[in-house]
């Protein structure tokens, strides 16, 4: 994995739109600068984003220092971090081989085969449910004349 530090003026860009849109032009430069020049597609990071963000939507900064890991297979996509922000360590998987996956599949095979058999000795119980009638007296009041 390689990486390369860029310097992104946004000055500009952000010069081009109404007020109200300056940081989300700013986020949309950093992302086609980066594309451009990086030649694959390419995910912000969490703390560049805020960085953008963080003078409200109606100012942006005049310009990003920015880190870019880009992995050397062509697929995968690149990560843009602010250069200041702090490094994290991303877990590695672990590639499990085929001898491996064939005894996990073993182990859940047994242990599904008995639950079945449980299931199956079981006898049905039917529970008859004992209709209770209860009677109800309606008392009608006779109307009284006058």
């Amino acid at each position: 994995m390689t990486e390369k530090i860029f310097i992104i003026p946004l000055g500009r860009e952000v010069k081009k739109v109404a007020s109200w849109k300056k940081s989300k032009r700013g986020v949309r430069t950093v992302q086609r600068f980066l594309l451009r020049h990086v030649k694959r597609d390419v995910r912000m990071g969490g703390y560049l984003n805020t960085y953008l963000m963080q003078f409200g939507r109606r100012s942006a900064p005049k310009k990003v220092k920015v880190r870019v890991d880009v992995p050397e297979e062509k697929d995968k996509s690149a990560f843009a971090e602010l250069f200041d922000a702090p490094l994290e360590k991303k877990p590695e998987i672990k590639k499990e081989t085929k001898v491996e996956e064939k005894k996990i599949e073993a182990k859940v095979e047994e242990k599904i085969k008995p639950e079945i058999k449980k299931e199956e000795k079981k006898p049905e119980v039917k529970k008859e449910v004992k209709k209770t009638v209860k009677k109800v007296k309606i008392v009608s009041k006779k109307s009284k004349s006058i």
